[in-house]
């Protein structure tokens, strides 16, 4: 399916880094390399997976695959607009969010994950739903550390276990040499 259809003339477009953004009525397409796109979904989808902070990101994005590349397609119903924009238009707005976002970010890092490009473009604020959210996940990583303390875990179990082995060993060699004085 191509995305050219969607692509009207009232699609604002911008560059970014790693792609080009075209921002429309009600949604939002990112463009970008296989590589970047498609680790910018596993981490929408990650981060879904937590109810705890799922609704500080925008719903898991639309994939295509088209001519252009790979692209993510965002809903922007809800007119987000980011604290760039707002921190230049509506300073009383600005200050007012910006009370509540240290708590946000504290929340998101908390759950194990690091943004990697927090600024104030990637914050939005929606005035339909007075939410914030937070957006371009493409330098994100998500630490777990129940899976992070899991391949501790193995790796001291074989160490513990070579070492059992190890002593063990060296143990039955000298039970065996003193039994052979005793012969």
């Amino acid at each position: 399916m191509s995305l050219n259809k969607y692509l009207t003339d009232d699609c604002m477009r911008s560059s970014e880094s790693t792609g080009t953004v075209y921002v429309c009525e009600n949604f939002v397409i990112k463009l970008g390399c296989a590589v970047t796109i498609l680790h910018e979904l596993q981490m929408y989808e990650e981060i879904h997976k937590n109810k705890a902070i799922a609704d500080l990101f925008p719903n898991v994005p639309l994939f295509f695959d088209d001519k252009r590349g790979y692209a993510l397609v965002f809903d922007n119903s809800d007119k987000k607009v980011s604290l760039s924009i707002l921190f230049k238009t509506d300073r009383i707005l600005f200050d007012d969010i910006m009370t509540d976002v240290p708590k946000l970010i504290e929340n998101i890092n908390n759950a194990g994950i690091n943004h990697g490009d927090l600024n104030l473009k990637n914050i939005l604020y929606s005035p339909v739903t007075d939410k914030v959210s937070f957006i371009d996940l493409e330098f994100t990583t998500i630490n777990n550390p129940a899976k992070d303390f899991e391949i501790e875990d193995i790796y001291l179990d074989s160490h513990r276990k070579n070492a059992y082995i190890q002593y063990n060993l060296t143990h039955d060699e000298i039970d065996l040499e003193d039994e052979s004085i005793y012969s």
